[in-house]
């Protein structure tokens, strides 16, 4: 059974959907690319106006506000010594540049600063993270670098970086989403279809989350919102235990005729 014809039939096709189950071995991980992959796109587009929109109204602005500042010999350097503000257009500050470290009580709300020699990154928990300012300068080789060097271009973020992500994320949401589905049809399995092996009850599930991917896909395409994880899970959920029983009643009636 071809991997696309999951596509082509309905994922509720007992006989292509016992084929895959039953027959699949590695054809398995090319399926889970492939729903990771509708996923990831899915996942790009939502994300592509958002993203856009915010570059227009603040990163922007933020990128030309750090060609004025300097790393060099893994300090800040910025006009005068002075303090620079990075604001969004409401006027709230979210990033700040200073040749000093920042003052704890000024953080709030950020997202970045560049502090005297360190860009720090904090985070929405309260906890912050930081890159000492030398360790950029290898990457870039020169001793001297322009701090807007650090956030890449529009460009670069929405046809580079947003889709090397979303896939990234797609993988990891749908592999946890495999994983727990897997085990969910194992067990119930045991009661139902004792001869499914554990790796049949992956591919299963893989098929499973099938039509919750391409629901997601249009929704996330359509109207900019993924599908909810509860609805997600639970006709992943309804699809497998569907199959399973198809796959109770085949054995049994195959075993009558017997």
């Amino acid at each position: 059974m071809s991997i696309f014809k999951i596509f082509t039939h309905s994922a509720l096709d007992y006989n292509a959907c016992k084929i895959a189950v039953m027959q699949w071995r590695w054809k398995a991980i090319f399926y889970f690319l492939l729903l990771s992959i509708i996923s990831a796109i899915g996942i790009a587009i939502s994300a592509y106006k958002p993203l856009d929109e915010i570059y227009n109204t603040t990163i922007n602005n933020a990128i030309e506000t750090l060609k004025t500042i300097k790393i060099q010999d893994g300090k800040i350097i910025t006009p005068n010594g002075n303090d620079v503000l990075m604001k969004n257009p409401d006027g709230s500050v979210f990033a700040i540049a200073s040749q000093n470290y920042i003052d704890a009580n000024k953080t709030k709300g950020l997202l970045f600063s560049l502090e005297k020699d360190r860009i720090t990154i904090y985070m929405p928990d309260g906890s912050e993270s930081f890159i000492k300012a030398k360790d950029y300068q290898p990457i870039f080789k020169q001793k001297e670098i322009n701090a807007s060097s650090l956030i890449p271009s529009k460009d670069m973020m929405l046809y580079f970086f947003l889709p090397i992500i979303s896939l990234v994320f797609a993988i990891f949401m749908n592999l946890m989403y495999a994983l727990m589905l897997t085990m969910a049809c194992f067990i119930l399995s045991r009661t139902m279809f004792p001869s499914l092996t554990i790796w049949q009850s992956a591919v299963l599930a893989l098929i499973a989350l099938t039509p919750s991917t391409l629901l997601d896909f249009v929704s996330a395409t359509i109207f900019g919102q993924a599908v909810f994880g509860f609805i997600y899970a639970l006709i992943s959920g309804g699809v497998a235990y569907y199959l399973l029983k198809k796959f109770t009643v085949s054995e049994s009636n195959s075993n009558t005729a017997n």
